[in-house]
């Protein structure tokens, strides 16, 4: 819990769509903000009218694209973003954040936490965006990321 007088932090949650965030992470987002932190939804707005029960930062994200000029984009996006808030955590939900986020974040002192449910077309598909999935977990689990800035939850049941 957060003390009084303490500026409120702020945590970043990022997805495909808002309409992932609207119907899974309201939860999260109701109980994040009772503890006394901001929070604001990067996202693209799917036109579909979600009302999402933060703020909303909308991100162009073409989650099946595998064009490297259009994840380019994404990651100057979201590294801008970034920058310009300033959050205490990220919390990145989908594969493609997964992989742009972390590396868009990776010279703020933000924590950050990608969540992977589900294989994800990512593993499915092959090609680059496979590549890097798996360069990532192999990083990972070999050590080779700071144990500070990363961890894994052990798996469910």
């Amino acid at each position: 819990m957060l003390k009084l007088g303490d500026p409120a932090p702020l945590v970043l949650l990022a997805s495909n769509t808002d309409w992932s965030i609207a119907n899974f992470r309201g939860g999260l987002i109701s109980r994040l903000q009772a503890e006394g932190y901001r929070v604001a939804a990067v996202a693209p707005d799917s036109g579909q009218g979600m009302r999402l029960p933060c703020e909303s930062i909308p991100v162009e994200v073409d989650r099946r694209a595998v064009s490297p000029l259009r994840d380019f984009r994404l990651l100057r996006h979201l590294a801008g973003v970034y920058r310009a808030r300033r959050p205490f955590a990220v919390l990145t939900f989908t594969p493609k954040l997964n992989v742009y986020g972390v590396l868009a974040a990776r010279h703020l002192a933000a924590k950050v936490i990608s969540n992977v449910s589900g294989l994800g077309s990512g593993f499915l598909g092959g090609g680059l965006m496979m590549r890097i999935m798996h360069a990532l977990a192999y990083f990972r689990e070999r050590g080779l990321v700071d144990s500070r800035k990363s961890s894994r939850c052990p798996r469910g049941p």
